[in-house]
């Protein structure tokens, strides 16, 4: 799935539990934002917020553009790019919120979420747009009353949505939404109300049995901060309801799922919140890391003491069957954490740095694991964690290459053209090829835009493009104008282009959602 910041983790937790982690910190962020220029009416402001590999070495970025109040555009835009970084098209037309974007051999799926399109009490509908891969639109579809959590293609023309409704009166209710050479498919409608709270979804994982598994929080009571476990139901690939699992790994406490992956043995590996001491006023006590096979039978399961406070993000399987946590501590300063599982569930090797100084729901951190288990994330760090000369102050855009004994292979900070420049909303993609793909948001002159680089295996790099909104902002019709500012292998200053972390039109729906 798609990379995301703390906030998008929170925010995709049961309401209570996102209220608790999070429901203080959308003020936070909000002020952040305001801070660095990213408010609509400031001027252009572009971040990004997914990025996927496309085909021999292109790519394809997604994100919001804020244009002054006296310009309103659409706010969601898509631009794709050669093996070369350079802007083969762009479209500006995407009346969504984009959160996510799946390529498929044919083509690219986007959704998001969108107030504008629905009924007068203002509930949130999801669309999803299928384009070509020369960019023209070839379907958009409009799913009622739904918040996008996961849109996920296993890199096959069948692209899967999954959504949680926004109608109170079906709330803990989950859709599927199944595409396919970009009609919409019969959606599945599982009811996880079951019980006086309800159930929720945060995942959707493809097998490579052609099964579908959401993974989710069950409260088996009212009160879901005393008990709650975890859920997992399987489909296939027409949505019937092939089985059905229940894990309460925390027994006299409560655990909240916040991440999960598959891997290629159709094994799942899913990180927890754990509240021992079950207290909605304070952070999980620690995180509990499990791994199950196919059939729903525990492989291991492992409550971690270390790091304490702590909030998992991203998780990923790796290919000797262990697997990668990575998320934030709560700590003072804030910290980020990445944890290395062998395949016995025992602890390899782990790694903590410094979080950058923003909102601690605004930071991120990206994880890619290759065919020969070296891990590699991108992340937001303060720039005291680099050493580099080039970044004295703020906050970085970092990407490490880890081996498999944890040690650091090699390390590149990017930071903005501005002392106070932080950067923000890092997003990582590894190609087949070995080939590293950086982005996030940063500063080009004063103006918040969003930067693009690609590395070798080794570490070196071999561009970087910048992408802003300069041109639309102006009242330019630019769609066609090719778009890369490369600074290493002079590739043609004509591209730019901008999108928005996908909290920022978000958090007003999303947090304490």
């Amino acid at each position: 799935m798609a990379s995301e910041s703390l906030g998008d983790a929170a925010c995709r937790l049961p309401a209570m539990v996102a209220a608790a982690l999070a429901g203080i910190l959308c003020v936070a962020s909000a002020n952040a934002r305001a801070s660095t220029g990213m408010e609509a009416g400031d001027g252009c402001t572009d971040t990004i917020a997914d990025l996927g590999i496309v085909g021999e070495g292109g790519i394809v970025i997604t994100g919001v553009s804020h244009f002054p109040t006296d310009r309103l555009g659409a706010p969601g835009y898509i631009a794709t790019f050669d093996g070369d970084g350079a802007e083969i098209w762009r479209d500006y037309s995407v009346d969504v919120t984009p959160k996510h974007v799946a390529t498929t051999p044919k083509g690219f799926y986007l959704a998001g979420d969108n107030t504008d399109v629905g009924d007068e009490d203002g509930l949130v509908h999801s669309i999803a747009i299928y384009y070509s891969t020369m960019g023209s639109k070839l379907a958009e579809k409009v799913m009622s009353n739904a918040h996008v959590l996961v849109l996920t293609s296993a890199g096959t023309d069948n692209v899967y949505a999954l959504m949680y409704a926004t109608m109170i009166d079906i709330y803990g209710q989950y859709n599927v939404f199944h595409f396919r050479e970009g009609a919409l498919d019969d959606a599945w409608f599982p009811n996880w109300v079951e019980s006086p709270v309800g159930e929720f979804a945060l995942d959707l994982l493809l097998g490579s049995s052609d099964r579908a598994y959401v993974v989710g929080t069950e409260c088996p009571t009212d009160d879901c901060y005393a008990t709650s476990n975890t859920k997992i139901s399987v489909f296939s690939s027409d949505g019937e309801l092939l089985d059905g699992w229940i894990f309460d790994l925390v027994p006299l406490g409560s655990e909240f799922v916040a991440a999960a992956d598959i891997g290629e043995d159709e094994t799942i590996i899913f990180a927890s919140l754990v509240w021992e001491d079950p207290n909605p006023n304070y952070f999980p006590d620690t995180v509990n890391v499990t791994k199950i096979d196919g059939d729903g039978e525990i492989i291991w399961s492992t409550t971690d003491p270390e790091p304490t406070s702590a909030h998992p993000i991203a998780v990923r399987a790796t290919p000797d069957d262990g697997a990668i946590v990575a998320g934030l501590t709560s700590d003072t300063p804030v910290a980020y954490f990445i944890q290395r599982y062998l395949a016995s569930g025992d602890k390899g090797w782990s790694d903590s740095y410094q979080a950058g100084s923003g909102s601690w729901y605004d930071l991120s951190i990206t994880v890619a694991v290759d065919n020969t288990a070296n891990v590699y994330t991108a992340s937001n760090p303060a720039s005291d964690v680099v050493g580099d000369e080039d970044c004295v102050a703020g906050d970085v855009l970092m990407v490490r290459k880890y081996g498999n004994a944890g040690e650091v292979l090699w390390q590149r900070a990017y930071c903005g053209d501005s002392a106070n420049a932080d950067e923000r909303d890092a997003r990582l993609a590894l190609a087949d090829d070995g080939s590293v793909y950086v982005a996030g948001s940063t500063f080009v002159e004063g103006r918040r835009d969003v930067v693009v680089l690609k590395y070798d295996a080794d570490g070196n790099e071999h561009w970087r493009t910048f992408f802003d909104s300069v041109g639309q902002c102006a009242g330019v019709d630019d769609d066609d104008d090719s778009a890369g500012d490369d600074s290493d292998d002079d590739i043609d200053d004509d591209a730019n282009n901008d999108n928005d972390d996908d909290d920022d039109d978000d958090d007003a729906s999303c947090c304490g959602c």
